[in-house]
């Protein structure tokens, strides 16, 4: 029997993103503050003894349009986040195709076969328009930003010190008004800023410094984005993503006393949505590029084991073996065991390089999804948990189970070799990469193991009583949360310190550690 279907199914939209955060922008969510008021002599006051009841004072009026202040030399951006929506966003849609392929096996067996495909289109995403222009040009030399930073931030990264990086024309060209005849733009800029060099804090350094403090309070340079605004958040239909997904289904239906289903998915999922939910206001990491965050999507899980049976065991009156002895009928028949078994791959994981700001997005801190360090070679663990782990080179040394001095570690790391796999990775090159190291790696597999054992009896012709009882997660396997992977924290680089608890809470998952419930029932 083959089977197949199409449909285009459209997404829901919502007032959080496309009514309630817009009204946040500037002037339209004015806070009236009121503190507790006192009397003459400072204490609380009395109402109808100190006088009338006090009413606080409005806020000051504005009229439209209203204009943010520019950025001065004793304050900031007039406005830190400005929401907006597009007007000509999209309701988000969803191509759905499914093709399946089943047949019928001896021993009551059925098979099935099919793969489903989920092509998503004009996903609500979230840009900045205030967006750090990566490869704006010096007209006079033609180096853009991208390469500018990228040759002093590998000087630095290498240990030269800020005084005695190789000056770059970009920055000694259009900010050489904003230093000193006598001071080398680039050199005092690096000083300056070591570590959003050393880190890839592109917005902080562009926007926060070079526009803020040295444009907007020297007003001897030109601002790359502008003096206003610190982040112009817009809400628009930019997202897309792609899932395959191949499904292999073995089923027998019950017979014999024994019923199974074994279910198999092999599956792919890719977007470049990151974080982004319908209700998340994170955005992207350069909206002038989208395509900069496109790779495995945060729930891409490559394979996934099911597996659940049940079985009547064969003993007692009416069974294969059965006494003729109804006392020992009764004690040995009535008998039923069944269990459940899942596995599945791990999911991805990001190696963060820093808090979202290597290309550029936004200087907003937990606006934009963490950057992804590259990867100078694949495949190069075995996502297990590994014991014993010390650490080497101050890389994963916090769960160190034996340290000189200091509280001891776990010495549970998912890599048997931290440092190895820290020093894989490199920093992201803004003039070469057009892509950053978004969820290549995978984390840990999770696997558990529930069963039930249970014996009916009957009472009488209509009564029966059932006793049983549930072991969820009966082997007690522990599943351990995916560690942090940051190359600004190289101490807990790897290290596991949690575990997955009970996943869909404690009455109905089956993560965690071993549950035991005894249970009885009466049918009528």
């Amino acid at each position: 029997m083959a089977r197949g279907g199409y449909s285009l199914v459209y997404d829901r939209t919502n007032t959080v993103q496309t009514i309630i955060i817009p009204t946040l922008g500037v002037g339209f969510a004015q806070t009236v503050n009121v503190s507790a008021p006192k009397n003459a002599a400072g204490q609380p006051y009395r109402i109808g003894i100190d006088g009338p009841i006090p009413l606080p004072t409005a806020p000051q009026q504005l009229t439209s349009p209203i204009i943010p202040t520019k950025v001065s030399a004793t304050s900031g951006y007039g406005e830190t986040l400005s929401f907006s929506v597009d007007p000509f966003i999209k309701v988000p849609k969803n191509h759905v195709v499914d093709v399946t392929i089943q047949r019928e096996l001896p021993g009551r067996l059925i098979m099935e076969v099919g793969y489903v495909g989920r092509f998503a289109r004009n996903l609500y995403m979230n840009g900045n328009m205030n967006a750090v222009p990566i490869n704006f040009k010096d007209p006079k030399s033609g180096q853009t930003f991208a390469q500018a930073f990228d040759a002093v931030a590998g000087e630095l990264r290498r240990g030269v010190a800020a005084n005695q990086v190789t000056p770059q024309p970009y920055f000694d060209n259009l900010y050489a008004g904003a230093f000193a005849a006598s001071d080398n733009p680039t050199r005092s800029i690096a000083a300056a800023r070591t570590a959003n060099f050393t880190q890839g804090a592109i917005s902080n350094l562009a926007q926060v410094y070079l526009d803020s403090t040295l444009c907007g309070t020297s007003g001897r340079c030109t601002p790359l984005t502008n003096l206003q605004s610190q982040d112009l958040l817009v809400r628009f239909s930019g997202g897309f993503s792609n899932y395959h997904g191949l499904i292999l289904t073995l089923r027998k239906r019950f017979s014999r006393g024994l019923a199974f289903d074994f279910n198999y998915t092999l599956s792919k999922s890719l977007d470049n949505s990151g974080l982004f939910t319908q209700n998340n206001v994170a955005e992207f990491s350069n909206s002038l590029f989208p395509e900069i965050d496109y790779g495995p999507s945060l729930f891409d899980i490559r394979h996934i084991y099911n597996a659940d049976a049940t079985y009547d065991l064969p003993f007692g009156k009416g069974r294969k073996w059965a006494t003729g002895n109804s006392v020992a009928d009764k004690i040995i028949g009535g008998w039923n065991t069944a269990l459940i078994i899942t596995r599945q791959s791990g999911l991805p994981l990001t190696v963060a390089q820093n808090t979202g700001q290597a290309f550029g997005g936004g200087s907003i801190g937990g606006f934009i999804p963490n950057s992804g360090a590259i990867p100078l070679k694949n495949s190069l663990y075995d996502p297990y948990v590994h014991s014993g782990v010390a650490g080497s080179g101050g890389v994963g040394v916090s769960g160190n189970p034996n340290p000189p001095s200091g509280p001891k570690g776990t010495g549970l790391n998912i890599f048997a070799n931290p440092e190895e796999v820290f020093n894989n990775f490199r920093s992201i090159l803004l003039a070469q990469d057009t892509r950053h190291g978004r969820n290549v790696l995978r984390g840990l597999s999770r696997w558990t193991w529930d069963w039930t054992v249970s014996k009916e009896a009957k009472i009488t012709e209509k009564i029966k009583f059932t006793l049983g009882a549930d072991f969820i997660n009966v082997f007690n396997h522990p599943i351990f949360n995916n560690p942090t992977l940051n190359l600004q924290t190289p101490a807990n680089f790897g290290v596991i310190t949690s575990q997955f608890e009970n996943l869909g809470g404690a009455t109905n998952g089956n993560i965690g550690p071993r549950r035991v419930q005894v249970y009885g029932r009466f049918d009528f």
